[in-house]
């Protein structure tokens, strides 16, 4: 395992953005996980989303889900994550809940944390990968 995406990173996957497609791609299945947190705001999209889309949004996220391995946020997970959100507040920068909780994930189980969206570089944490929309 290497990355861990973000949930960035599956929503451009999903809107088929080619250069986000190609990284993807670039990488087998077993290279490729998410964070149970990733999963939680991928299936509230499909609770959030226009009925048109739902079923389409659902079948995707079926298969995605077939092609990675989605990582539990558990205990050690949890003590991993409040030093660093203590540490954030501290120092001015505390991100969203959910951004922060991934950022700690991918951190504390030693992956890159691949993302798309910018909401990361300011952790300033190891491990973390722009791949860049265009």
């Amino acid at each position: 395992m290497i990355y861990l995406l973000d949930t960035s990173v599956c929503i451009e996957y999903t809107a088929e953005n080619r250069a986000i497609m190609a990284k993807v791609h670039q990488h087998t299945p077993k290279e490729l996980g998410i964070s149970a947190i990733t999963l939680l705001e991928l299936e509230r999209g499909i609770f959030m989303a226009a009925p048109a889309f739902k079923k389409s949004n659902r079948e995707f996220l079926e298969r995605f889900l077939k092609q990675v391995k989605v990582f539990p946020f558990d205990k050690k997970a949890a003590l991993h994550a409040a030093p660093l959100f203590a540490k954030w507040e501290r120092q001015g920068c505390r991100p969203g809940e959910m951004d922060g909780l991934i950022a700690c994930h991918s951190n504390g189980l030693g992956l890159k944390l691949a993302y798309c969206d910018g909401d990361f570089q300011r952790l300033k944490l190891p491990r973390l990968e722009l791949w860049p929309k265009r």
